[in-house]
């Protein structure tokens, strides 16, 4: 065909089928899908693709002529046109709309879309950056750069002498000092363990998200848990603060006023066990009303205790687990060095023995209750009250304790809170040698009274109810007419311990020599008799020891 009809409709008009009114430009109704023009435009439709079709016959024919060498100067046919698959109305109602929506729409609304989606993604980012788990991180990386103060900002300061940044600085440096650098860290969640029996052992913790950190210094590696706490805000910008420590920790420091420091901070004086004192004290029975009113007082710190005994057991116990399955996570875990898994099982067995330790002190409190044991002697009340530091906020992890007393020996441990320690001071050597001075000038004193039967050297190195005793027994000889001659073999002294400041115990194995006299004629001699004693002695005003009794064992 050399022209083409048009059958559009190119004016507005009407549906020759449905008679809807047309818009400009449209082949097909828009209502009933009739092509526009109705049965003539059908039929020209029909004729223009049998014309096509002798086109298409006529091609061939010129092709084949071209082919036997004539000059192709002859006129092509156009190329037959495809039909047009039929429109949908509602895709051509779709597209109309959408030709009709203004450009500013179509290009406006999904740069709107793609700016809501990227404010969304912004806010997830930062909120992640404000969760319990990016808190724990960012503390500990201020630590491991060494900033000091921005890691204590991220801590709840809960008030005392161990959430202040002066001492959380020293303790740092101390760690740096004694552990080197820290080089890595571990956080994962932590599971509570405060239930037995379905029943809470504690007091709810403070809500927050609890974690446990694994901690690689220079030197160690050790596990510390810690707790996120709500610190407010709003999504995104929500706040968290660290709580580094949400049980006491316990410091066995004897003798009793000796004084204890932590991390070089000072933390007080040891001073005995109230319940423990009350509860040793309930063997006494009362014997009037106002004794029964405060016999019953005593009763009850007793048994509040003895529960809070039970607490730090199963507690314990808990920590026991979380140690073993923190070893057990550590076992073949990528990034973990051998040493850092012996430092696991090393801390997994002193949590165990701190356990076993508090158990058998439960068991040993209760037999002393109910008298067993119990001489009566003044070192047997100072030893079963156990001087103690209970210390609040102490964050968990390594630390180092000092414990000084004049007279002794100063000891420096370091161990790994919440579980205490227990510490003993020994006397110095110049102590135990003015000790044994003692005991030796009570003998000097001792042999010459009983001998001379003159007691008027006892007092200068005898004190106490043993002062009382020795008088008795030189009146007694006296009385009968009678002296013994003492004669010291030999004496090995063992075990000098200071109980608190002026009072201190040492033991002997003695070898004597006794020979009686009736007037001037010996009447028995004893020879080569064995005692095995403890001595306590005290210091009096003037800085001197003296003896105030002697517990022999036969």
């Amino acid at each position: 065909m050399s022209e083409e009809q048009d059958v559009t409709g190119g004016g507005a008009g009407t549906c020759d089928r449905c008679g809807s009114e047309l818009e400009p430009g449209l082949e097909f109704c828009a209502k009933c899908g009739s092509p526009v023009g109705g049965a003539d435009a059908a039929e020209l439709q029909q004729t223009g693709t049998a014309g096509e079709a002798a086109g298409e016959g006529q091609s061939t024919v010129a092709g084949a002529a071209g082919r036997d060498g004539d000059d192709g100067d002859a006129e092509r046919p156009k190329k037959r046109k495809l039909p047009r698959p039929p429109v949908e109305p509602w895709a051509v109602k779709a597209g109309e709309t959408v030709k009709r929506i203004p450009t500013w729409i179509k290009v406006g609304v999904p740069l709107v879309i793609l700016l809501i989606i990227g404010v969304i993604v912004a806010l997830l980012l930062v909120a992640g950056a404000h969760s319990p788990a990016a808190t724990v991180d960012s503390y500990l990386s201020r630590l491991q750069k060494g900033d000091y103060q921005g890691a204590h900002d991220l801590t709840v300061n809960k008030g005392g002498r161990y959430s202040t940044f002066a001492y959380f600085q020293r303790w740092q440096n101390l760690q740096a000092e004694r552990l080197g650098q820290l080089k890595d860290f571990h956080v994962q969640p932590r599971k509570e363990q405060n239930k037995i029996f379905g029943r809470l052992v504690l007091e709810e913790q403070a809500a927050g998200a609890p974690f446990v950190a694994s901690l690689v210094y220079t030197e160690k590696s050790y596990d510390v848990n810690m707790t996120a706490e709500d610190a407010g805000g709003m999504w995104p910008f929500k706040q968290y603060r660290l709580s580094l420590s949400d049980r006491s920790t316990r410091i066995l420091a004897s003798p009793l006023g000796a004084k204890v420091t932590i991390d070089g901070t000072p933390a007080g004086l040891s001073e005995p066990d109230q319940a423990l004192e009350d509860a040793l004290s309930l063997k006494h029975f009362p014997k009037s009303v106002n004794d029964a009113v405060d016999y019953v007082k005593r009763l009850r710190r007793a048994i509040e205790g003895y529960v809070e005994s039970v607490k730090r057991i199963i507690t314990g116990l808990g920590s026991v687990e979380q140690e073993v399955q923190n070893t057990f996570n550590k076992f073949g875990q990528s990034g973990t060095s051998w040493s850092q898994f012996l430092d696991s099982l090393k801390s997994t067995a002193d949590v165990g023995r701190a356990v076993g330790d508090e158990v058998a002190r439960t068991i040993v409190h209760l037999y002393w209750t109910f008298g067993g044991g119990d001489d009566g002697s003044l070192r047997a009340a100072l030893t079963r009250t156990e001087p103690d530091i209970e210390v609040q906020n102490l964050p968990e992890g390594w630390h180092e304790v000092k414990v000084e007393l004049n007279g002794a020996r100063e000891q420096t441990k370091e161990f790994s809170a919440p579980e205490g320690i227990s510490v003993d001071l020994n006397p110095t050597l110049a102590t135990t040698n003015a000790l044994k001075a003692a005991v030796e000038g009570y003998y000097a004193a001792k042999s010459v009274a009983e001998f001379t039967l003159n007691n008027s050297g006892l007092p200068a190195v005898i004190g106490g109810t043993l002062l009382d005793e020795e008088n008795a027994i030189v009146l007694g000889l006296a009385s009968k007419g009678q002296r013994v001659a003492s004669q010291l073999i030999s004496v090995k002294y063992s075990n000098p311990t200071l109980l608190s400041r002026n009072v201190t115990t040492i033991e002997t194995d003695e070898v004597w020599n006794f020979t009686t006299y009736q007037g001037a004629t010996p009447t028995s001699v004893v020879a080569s008799v064995k005692q095995h004693a403890t001595y306590t002695l005290e210091r009096d005003r003037d800085n001197t020891w003296k003896v105030i009794e002697r517990k022999q064992k036969t």
